[in-house]
């Protein structure tokens, strides 16, 4: 069960890597250091948002299905609502692009999910 969720951290850290990795390059040769931050930011909050979840995950996973569907299920909809108060923050209060980072949210939000979304079909596979 452990060596699972290791493997969702290193997923997680490979993948903010890629994208970062993406973000500079495309910063680099097309756009300026603000959109690299607005880049580094929206990673960053995706990447908490994701840990978040494998921790509600971990923590309930052998719970009864009501019980771990209220937690799990819930825990996103108060993680969404964080995540929304989050970018209103970053968006309302800093000179940060508004498309660069509403896209790097996006994008890295949608990678982050279909890893979260798979990693509970294989833990569930394997009870």
């Amino acid at each position: 069960m452990q060596e699972r969720s290791n493997r969702l951290y290193f997923h997680i850290v490979v993948t903010d890597f890629f994208l970062l990795s993406v973000g500079v390059l495309i910063s680099f040769l097309f756009l300026g250091f603000t959109d690299l931050v607005a880049i580094m930011i929206a990673v960053l909050l995706t990447s908490l948002y994701a840990v978040i979840g494998l921790w509600y995950i971990n923590a309930y996973f052998d719970a009864p299905p009501d019980v771990f569907l209220s937690k799990v299920y819930g825990a996103v909809a108060i993680r969404l609502v964080m995540l929304a108060a989050a970018i209103f923050v970053v968006l309302k209060f800093t000179n940060l692009p508004e498309i660069t980072f509403t896209v790097s949210v996006f994008i890295s939000y949608l990678a982050k999910s279909i890893q979260e979304i798979l990693f509970i079909h294989r833990k569930s596979a394997k009870t």
